[in-house]
């Protein structure tokens, strides 16, 4: 079987120009550490806040890594009902 690819793509001037670590994106990959159980690579990287970067990069992730835009989706609400489900169980919301 291959390994699935996700990409994680922060955007932020002062991250993209080491002024501070970027943590959000290491947290969205600890998370899907965390919950995927199927082997992936992570394709990680920092850009500055400027739309023709951010699309550029986006193009050529979805070409090299045969980005499925619906899979992304489906991530992503999985994503927010594991979060939801986590909020629930910390502030005992059931």
């Amino acid at each position: 079987m291959a390994i699935v690819k996700i990409g994680i793509i922060t955007v932020s001037d002062r991250a993209y120009a080491g002024v501070y670590e970027d943590i959000s994106g290491k947290s969205i990959i600890n998370t899907l550490n965390d919950y995927l159980v199927s082997e992936w690579e992570e394709v990680y990287k920092i850009v500055p806040d400027e739309q023709e970067v951010i699309e550029k990069k986006l193009s050529k992730w979805s070409i090299m890594t045969n980005v499925a835009w619906w899979l992304l989706q489906e991530v992503l609400v999985l994503l927010r009902e594991m979060l939801h489900q986590k909020l629930l169980k910390r502030y005992a919301i059931v």
